[in-house]
């Protein structure tokens, strides 16, 4: 009796827990799957970076900056969620997050291209109000990755999350800061243009 009442209280908290993360309509989905084995699977990756946070946090009031810094990341994580994505982590003002999984999605690279499109324009809209009130405005900068990754239950016996591993993960992450080289605001992958050169409108980079 007492394991069944942990398991149910576990499976509580993870189902609060991933509504914060995911739309209600995908958790839905998720609790007719199965299982959500580790497995093996092309994704859709998207990775954001605040141009010089440093800076700002040296030059500004914390409590202020992290109250806006909040903001700023719900913004994002509306922008994911509205095109069923899946928030994987954030690490100090940057944003890490996944389309295709657990919930399968043939159109993962469309969403993840829309989702950022839709960030875009929300950061800035957010910067609009932040410069009309005299308060520091975020340049933000995105990566995009179609790649594999390890899906699965990763973690320990107190805290596991459902997460994405491998080397496509650092690789997305490391795209953002390269749009300070170009003058960009979203720079995608080779595989990632390739997925939706027909649908999307791309500008090389380098020639």
């Amino acid at each position: 009796v007492n394991n069944l009442t942990q398991a149910l209280k576990s499976t509580q908290r993870t189902l609060i827990t991933a509504t914060r993360y995911l739309p209600q309509t995908l958790v839905k989905k998720i609790l007719h799957i199965d299982s959500l084995e580790t497995e093996q699977q092309k994704l859709s990756l998207l990775a954001s970076n605040i141009n010089n946070f440093n800076a700002l946090l040296e030059k500004n009031n914390p409590n202020a900056l992290t109250t806006q810094l909040s903001q700023y990341l719900e913004q994002l994580t509306q922008s994911v969620l509205l095109t069923n994505g899946l928030v994987d982590h954030y690490v100090n003002n940057s944003l890490v997050a996944f389309w295709g999984a657990p919930v399968k999605d043939e159109q993962h690279a469309q969403h993840a291209a829309i989702s950022a499109l839709h960030a875009r324009q929300s950061i800035q809209n957010l910067n609009q109000i932040w410069h009309e009130n005299n308060e520091p405005t975020y340049q933000t900068y995105f990566g995009l990755h179609l790649g594999k990754v390890i899906t699965g239950n990763i973690g320990s016996s107190d805290r596991m999350n459902y997460t994405i591993i491998g080397e496509s993960i650092n690789f997305v992450k490391y795209l953002p800061q390269i749009n300070a080289t170009y003058g960009t605001k979203i720079i995608t992958s080779y595989l990632f243009y390739k997925a939706l050169q027909n649908e999307f409108l791309f500008r090389p980079v380098d020639f």
